[in-house]
């Protein structure tokens, strides 16, 4: 086991989910939209950890004039670079 992996007590009833929010409300999506509701739901289950997301409407939509919904850590990649970003962020740095 990696010693930066972290496990998470299964959630056994509505109590034990967290209350913060770390795709916070606010964002210029549609009303409705499912990218926005699966980021919401990504960002939940995971927590406070870092994200990442490729360019698409969501970007367009959410991140213009230097504002952003999430609260947390968050990485813009293009298309092609995901699994490249994903491993250098979990890669542990030696220097």
């Amino acid at each position: 086991m990696h010693k930066s992996e972290q496990h998470m007590e299964m959630v056994k009833n509505l109590r034990g989910i967290d209350q913060k929010e770390y795709y916070v409300p606010g964002h210029r999506t549609c009303a409705g939209c499912g990218p926005a509701l699966c980021y919401k739901l990504v960002a939940k289950a995971a927590g406070a950890t870092r994200s990442s997301s490729p360019t698409g409407c969501m970007y367009v939509a959410n991140c213009s004039y230097m504002c952003t919904p999430f609260a947390m850590p968050w990485t813009h990649l293009p298309d092609t670079n995901g699994g490249a970003v994903a491993s250098g962020i979990e890669a542990p740095t030696t220097f």
